[in-house]
């Protein structure tokens, strides 16, 4: 049963790579259940590592960092993804663009997690785009929409698990720089596989 864990940075995965002595192999690291990959930032590096790494593998999973847009989820709280999506700024589109948008960018249902996250191309620590996504989401990432879409393509189970790090306002990046080593062990001890 072999699993890929993918980051979207080294600081992210370095705990879990400590927590399970990954050892460096190319372009992955491995460890004793499967792989870990570190994607980059962003939807599309996150895809391409999914589609590339995703293949002999038996699940995916993606452990990392997301912004809170719900008041019941506070800085180090632990979600699972249930619903992703991908955000398309608001904008004078015509009824069939919008319908276009629908085909090709669906929101996926990934878990029975009532959470819903939605990943965009760009970090979001201010107005209007919050205030925007708030009513309808509860999360923000940057990767997890792409390695969904990935994993569907594939026919493979995904799991998404984010540990809030900020909420989407001018503070996060503060936040996410200053927390940067806790955050890491926390998404270490939250992929239940980390405790072998």
């Amino acid at each position: 049963m072999t699993k890929l864990l993918l980051f979207a940075t080294y600081e992210e995965a370095e705990a879990s790579l400590e927590r399970l002595d990954a050892k460096l192999r190319g372009d992955f690291y491995q460890f004793s259940e499967g792989k870990i990959v570190i994607t980059g930032v962003g939807l599309h590096a996150a895809q391409h590592a999914t589609t590339l790494h995703g293949a002999s593998a038996c699940e995916i999973w993606n452990g990392g960092l997301a912004a809170s847009l719900n008041p019941d989820l506070p800085l180090g709280s632990v979600v699972e993804a249930g619903v992703v999506g991908k955000y398309v700024p608001s904008g004078p589109l015509d009824a069939g663009s919008e319908e276009w948008v629908q085909i090709t960018l669906p929101d996926l249902s990934i878990s029975d997690s009532t959470f819903k996250l939605i990943s965009t191309d760009f970090p979001i620590h201010a107005d209007p785009h919050r205030s925007e996504l708030a009513p309808h989401w509860d999360l923000i990432d940057m990767e997890g929409y792409a390695i969904a879409y990935g994993a569907r393509a594939l026919g493979k189970p995904v799991k998404l698990f984010k540990l809030i790090s900020d909420f989407a306002t001018p503070a996060g990046r503060d936040l996410i720089k200053k927390n940067r080593r806790r955050n890491s062990e926390l998404i270490a001890k939250i992929l239940p596989f980390t405790n072998i």
